[in-house]
C-alpha cells in the first residue's frame, strides 16, 4: 500500500500538466490570406467588352457594351455612365442605384460579366494589334498571337 499514495500523487501531477499544456497557446503570427474574388480582383478597362443584364422590371433586357477610350458605356434610359477603373460588382451596384434614382424603375436587378477582354500587342512585331486577354496568356503567347517578332 505504500505505493497507493505515489500513485495517486503522480496521476495528480499528470492532470495539473495535462491542463497547463492544455491551455497554453502559441503566438499567431501573420493573418489569414484572401482569397481572391472575381468582383475583387479585376477592375475594369476600356476595350472590355460587357454584358449587363437587367431582371425584375416589366421589360428585362441583356445589353452587350463596350467600354470606350474615355471609360463610359452607354445603357437604356440612362445615358453614359462610367465604368473604367471599378469591379463588375460596383459598377452592378451604381448601374442599379442610376436606374432607381432617376426613377426608371422601383425595383432592378443588374448583373454584369465581362465578356471580352483585350491587350494591345505593339513595337517590334509582325502585325501589332490588339488580341483576346485569356488567364493563360504569356508575353510569348501575345507576341507568336501577333505574328511573331520582327525579324
Amino acid at each position: 500500500m505504500i505505493f497507493a499514495p505515489r500513485i495517486r500523487r503522480l496521476a495528480l501531477c499528470a492532470t495539473a500538466l495535462l491542463l497547463l499544456v492544455g491551455c497554453a497557446t502559441d503566438e499567431i503570427k501573420g493573418t489569414n490570406p484572401v482569397i481572391p474574388t472575381a468582383a475583387t480582383t479585376a477592375q475594369l478597362r476600356p476595350g472590355d467588352s460587357l454584358t449587363i443584364s437587367l431582371q425584375g422590371v416589366p421589360d428585362p433586357s441583356t445589353n452587350a457594351v463596350q467600354i470606350d477610350d474615355q471609360g463610359l458605356i452607354t445603357l437604356p434610359f440612362i445615358g453614359s455612365h462610367p465604368a473604367a477603373g471599378i469591379s463588375t460588382a460596383d459598377l452592378s451596384t451604381r448601374i442599379r442605384a442610376s436606374y432607381l434614382a432617376k426613377k426608371i424603375y422601383t425595383t432592378v436587378d443588374v448583373a454584369v460579366t465581362v465578356t471580352e477582354r483585350f491587350v494591345y500587342v505593339g513595337g517590334e512585331v509582325a502585325k501589332p494589334g490588339r488580341i483576346v486577354w485569356t488567364p493563360d496568356l504569356t508575353l510569348t503567347k501575345a507576341v507568336q498571337a501577333v505574328g511573331g517578332a520582327k525579324g
